[in-house]
Order: C-alpha cells, then sequence, then structure tokens
C-alpha cells in the first residue's frame, strides 16, 4: 500500500466538526423512533412520517459528500514524479576598453578593431552562457546586463569606439568592481571577468582581482596590443604626446597581465590571429562550470512534483448531490 502524502494536511481538522454533524444526522434520523413509543398507533399514520415518506439515504449521501469534498481538500497524494530543477547558468561579463589607446594600430587595423572581431568570437562561442558587457574608460558603463541572447549583444558590438565615451581615460578598476556588482545583482554564484583592454597593471587594479577573488569570481585579461607598441595617433592623424613633449607609445606587458590573473585564477593571453586567445578565455569558463557540477547536490537536482488525483472525484462528488435535486428531498 502506497504511503498517503498530505498536500493540505490542515484541512483534516474538518474531520472534527464533521464528527458532530455525523451525530447530529443520527440523532434527527432516528428521532421519529422515539416518538413511536409515545404516539397511539392509530394517530401515527396522520402525526408521525413513515420510512418510506422520508428517504433515510439522503442524509448519508449528505455525509458521504462532505466526507469526500473534505478529504479532496486535504490532497492526499502517493505518486510522484522528479522533474529537473532549473540550474543557474554560468556567467561572464566582458570588460571592453574604449580608451583612446585602442586605436592604437601596432594590430592591424587597430587595436579596437581587432578587439571587436574577438568579441564577436568569444559571444558566438559562449552559448549557453549569460554574457554581459561593460565599457569603459575614465568611468565603466553598462552596455548590457547578463543576459542568453548572445545576438542583443552582437548588436552593441559595431557601436564599441571612443568616441561614444563622455569622458577619456582608462580606469580598468572601476570596470572590474562594475563587473562584480552585476555578476552579484544577477545572483551568480560563480562566473568570469573577462577584460579585453590595453591598460597598464597597476595597484589599484590588482586590488579590484583581489575583490573579484573574494567574491568568488575568476579574472581574465585578453591583451590587445603588442610588446612593443606603436606610436598613439590623434583624430587629426597627429602624434599624441605626454607632458614632456615625448610621442606616446601604448605597450602590453603580458607578464603584468598574467600576474594580474594570478590574484583571481584566471587566464591571461594577448590578441593573437587564430583561435588560442578565445580557447584559453573559453578553458576558464569550462572548469568553472565542472567544478559547479562537482559540487552540486545531486538530492538538490531535482524537484518533486506530487501527482494529485484528487479532482478526478469532482464527478462522484456531482452524482452524489444529484438526489438533493429532487422535488421534495430534505434532509
Amino acid at each position: 500500500m502506497p504511503d498517503i502524502t498530505w498536500l493540505r494536511a490542515e484541512w483534516l481538522w474538518g474531520l472534527l466538526p464533521f464528527a458532530v454533524l455525523c451525530a447530529f444526522v443520527w440523532r434527527r434520523t432516528t428521532q421519529s423512533g422515539d416518538w413511536e413509543s409515545l404516539v397511539d398507533p392509530a394517530l401515527q399514520p396522520y402525526v408521525l412520517e413513515s420510512a418510506g415518506q422520508r428517504s433515510r439515504w439522503l442524509p448519508i449521501l449528505s455525509l458521504l459528500f462532505c466526507l469526500v469534498a473534505l478529504l479532496m481538500l486535504a490532497g492526499p497524494v502517493w505518486d510522484k514524479k522528479e522533474a529537473p530543477a532549473f540550474k543557474q547558468q554560468q556567467a561572464q561579463v566582458v570588460v571592453f576598453d574604449l580608451s583612446a589607446s585602442m586605436l592604437t594600430d601596432d594590430l592591424k587595423p587597430s587595436r579596437l578593431v581587432r578587439a571587436r572581431y574577438k568579441l564577436r568570437d568569444l559571444l558566438e562561442r559562449s552559448k549557453g552562457v549569460q554574457m554581459g558587457l561593460i565599457a569603459f574608460s575614465e568611468r565603466p558603463y553598462v552596455i548590457s546586463p547578463l543576459s542568453d541572447d548572445a545576438a542583443t549583444l552582437g548588436a552593441f558590438v559595431e557601436s564599441l569606439s571612443p568616441d561614444i565615451m563622455p569622458v577619456g581615460g582608462s580606469r580598468a578598476d572601476l570596470a572590474v568592481d562594475n563587473a562584480i556588482a552585476l555578476l552579484q545583482q544577477a545572483g551568480a554564484n560563480d562566473g568570469q571577468i573577462i577584460m579585453i583592454s590595453d591598460t597598464s597593471v597597476n595597484e589599484s587594479l590588482r586590488k579590484a582581482a583581489t575583490r573579484a577573488r573574494d567574491a568568488g569570481f575568476k579574472l581574465s585579461v585578453l591583451g590587445a596590443g603588442t610588446a612593443g607598441g606603436a606610436p598613439l595617433r590623434d583624430a587629426n592623424g597627429q602624434f599624441v604626446k605626454d607632458r614632456t613633449g615625448a610621442v606616446v607609445v601604448p605597450r602590453v606587458e603580458i607578464a603584468d597581465y598574467r600576474r594580474l590573473v594570478d590574484i583571481a585564477g584566471g587566464s591571461a593571453v594577448l590578441l593573437s590571429d587564430g583561435d588560442s586567445d578565445i580557447d584559453a578565455l573559453l578553458s576558464v569558463q569550462k572548469k568553472l562550470t565542472v567544478q559547479a557540477a562537482t559540487n552540486t547536490d545531486d538530492t538538490n537536482t531535482d524537484v518533486v512534483n506530487w501527482i494529485e488525483y484528487s479532482p478526478y472525484l469532482i464527478p462522484v462528488l456531482m452524482l452524489l448531490l444529484l438526489p438533493l435535486f429532487r422535488r421534495g428531498a430534505s434532509l
């Protein structure tokens, strides 16, 4: 015999007033028998109702109706099925550098154009992963919150340019903090922050990497540039000079990036012509996926759905009510 579980067991308290109702009905149906001992037999046909005149089975049907309805409301179940629970998707946020140095042409036609190509490749290969996009210069700006719609994010890629940023500069640390907040707001338990940038590593950025690690997120870097660099030009094609009059030559030091990602356990690679750079970034995400699957308790991966058969008794209840619609029917 299967074990019965009550979904709404509080309705079983209704059995107490039901017992009182049964006692009342029983007393009422037997009341005529008491009068038979007191009324003269010659007068009984004119004073008392006979068993034929008053159907004793109507109260029984009414009580049966109440009992079945009460048990249905309590929700008895004995059969169940397991359904896969919603598993939170892996998440990653791309932090995209839109500082003026991204216009350097040591990568042809420019660091910016090549970085946008790589971002498209990353979006196409990150199926099943929620993606967010943040652009930064002096301040970070959320281009898109976490979404599993790669096409929507891809629509923003072509418009990524330093021209859309209201203020110049390069504060990658603020952008990393913004990415941490974006992941936390989405309820991501783990995730990866991918910084596509040519920024230099400073103490502020190292502290931001530490905060990412403490929050449970990985920080990876795709370096957009070369170690040799190239002279930076402005919108008019003139060389940009620093305060001392020297031509600005932005360089990318992969060794600095590797030391940075060691803090948060990510990967650091330079932008390449092939797919090795994207492979390295996605390998971090794959490790997060495997780790999440390993740490998941199998007993919590399924949701138990009880199968309730009580509603199928509604036609039975309707049949029990039919005799009460007869003319002259009463309890």
